[in-house]
């Protein structure tokens, strides 16, 4: 099963190459399934909910210089 949590740049054989950007969040999917024990659904819930909060910390911080 995929879960697109992390997008591939190009494919050769079985291996997958990603853009080195990707890194940190490769690395936080490594901590919550190694260290915390979660699932790749548990997972993506996790990333999603983090990308969202980021979303709207953008947005506080745009508002608070508009004041």
């Amino acid at each position: 099963m995929e879960f697109g949590l992390v997008q591939s740049v190009r494919q050769e054989d079985q291996v997958l190459f990603f853009d080195v950007g990707e890194i940190p969040r490769l690395r936080m999917i490594n901590r919550l399934r190694e260290v915390l024990g979660i699932n790749l659904a548990g997972v993506e819930v996790v990333l999603n909910l983090l990308d969202k909060l980021r979303a709207l910390q953008r947005e506080n911080e745009s508002l608070r210089c508009k004041l």
